[in-house]
Formats: C-alpha cells, structure tokens, sequence
C-alpha cells in the first residue's frame, strides 16, 4: 500500500495523538492523590503510582479494545491493579477515586504540539474527522475543553462506543467512510497505536500514518510512514 495520490479524507486518533493523554492524566492523579492524601508529600511514591497506573490503563485498553473486559471493568479495575502493584493500601473510596478521576482528566486542555495548526491546515483542504475508541461523554469533554471540537463536524466523530466494536475492527473505519462519504483509497489514518490505528487502517485499506512521538522501536512494514511531531504531517498533506 503507497500514500494516495489523492487525499480527500483524514482521520484522526484522539488520545496520545491530539490530546495529550499521558500528560493530562499524569496531572489529574497527582491533583487526586493530594486530594486523597495518598502518598501525600511523597513525589516518589507518587511517580511510581502514576507510572503503575499508565502500564495497567494501557492494559486494560487493550483488553477492552479487543471485547474482554466491560467499560465498567476498565474504569475501575485499573485504579484497583494499579495501586496494588505499587503497594499502596486501598484503605479509602477507590471506586470515588475512578469517578472522580473520569469527572476531571476529560476536562484537562493539553494538546500535542502543532495540534492546531495541522487540524487548521487540513480543515481547509479536506475532510478531517475523528475516529476514537473512547467513551462518549469522556470524548466529547475532552474535545470541548481543549478546543479540538472547533474543527470537526459533530457527525464527524467517530466514537466507536456509539459501534458495539471497537478498533482495530474493519466496521469503525468503514462507518468513518461512510458518514463522510468517503473512500478508502483516498483516505490517510493518523494515529498512535499499531494495533488499534495502524493495523486497523491497513486491514480497511487506509493509507496510516504512524504518530511516534515517543520514538518507540520501529514497527515492521512496508511504506509505512512515521512523523514524530504533528507537524511533520505537512510533508504529506
């Protein structure tokens, strides 16, 4: 598969590819750990915890991702494996802990850099929607807040909650085609995760582009493309 020589339509990963997942968590748990005093003062064991808790929720995606585990198992269990893991006594409400943390992380605004202007760029020449397997209120917060909504159509948000499936399954990317009157030969996938995202957009016959800003290892395959920042995009749109 090579990059289409016409571009129409540009779909867009939302968490860890335009909003800044990792950052706006990290802030929402130390604000959560303070306000439970857990840890409290303790910055290495506060790092540890937040650290913990990024490898279980990445986890707990995947399985949720792949119709393993409910929505509710994945919003709760995580908090509860996590401070297992790291050895911090569940001595308080955790189950207000994960409201609490689902209530305030949707609401942070930080964004990758040159979100803006590359979401600027191409709403003026193609057609640009988001295609994401987060929740529905969550998704929307997220978007509201950090002004990313500005840019997409409210019918050119694909939450694959509103699906049944989620992605990698072929269904999210071909309902993504559809509400926008698009064709998968005409269309690029931007995205962070290989499965979800890179994976997935190839099985659809969608042209991906791998969002790396981490420089993780390389994954394997033919032509695939790989910008570290968001601006790098420009080369090829």
């Amino acid at each position: 598969m090579q990059i289409p020589n016409l571009i129409t339509h540009i779909f867009f990963d939302l968490d860890h590819t335009l909003w800044d997942f990792e950052r706006n968590s990290a802030e929402t748990l130390a604000l959560l750990l303070e306000k439970y005093h857990i840890a409290s003062g303790n910055i290495p064991a506060s790092n540890s915890f937040i650290a913990q808790y990024k490898a279980t929720n990445s986890k707990m995606w995947h399985l949720y991702n792949h119709q393993l585990i409910s929505k509710d198992e994945l919003r709760f269990r995580r908090f509860r494996e996590a401070f297992a893991a790291v050895g911090i006594p569940i001595d308080f409400d955790v189950d207000k802990f994960g409201e609490d943390y689902m209530e305030l992380c949707p609401r942070m605004q930080h964004v990758f850099d040159g979100a803006h202007e590359i979401l600027t760029h191409a709403s003026k020449k193609y057609i640009i929607a988001i295609i994401t397997n987060g929740f529905i209120e969550a998704t929307y917060n997220k978007m509201n807040y950090s002004g990313l909504m500005a840019y997409f159509k409210p019918e050119n948000i694909i939450i694959t909650e509103n699906l049944g499936v989620q992605k990698p399954h072929k269904k999210v990317f071909e309902t993504a085609l559809s509400h926008t009157n698009g064709l998968a030969q005409n269309a690029l996938m931007v995205g962070d995760n290989m499965d979800s995202d890179i994976v997935g957009a190839y099985n659809a016959g969608i042209f991906p582009i791998w969002f790396n800003p981490h420089r993780e290892e390389q994954f394997q395959h033919e032509n695939l493309i790989e910008i570290n920042t968001l601006k790098k995009l420009m080369d090829y749109i």
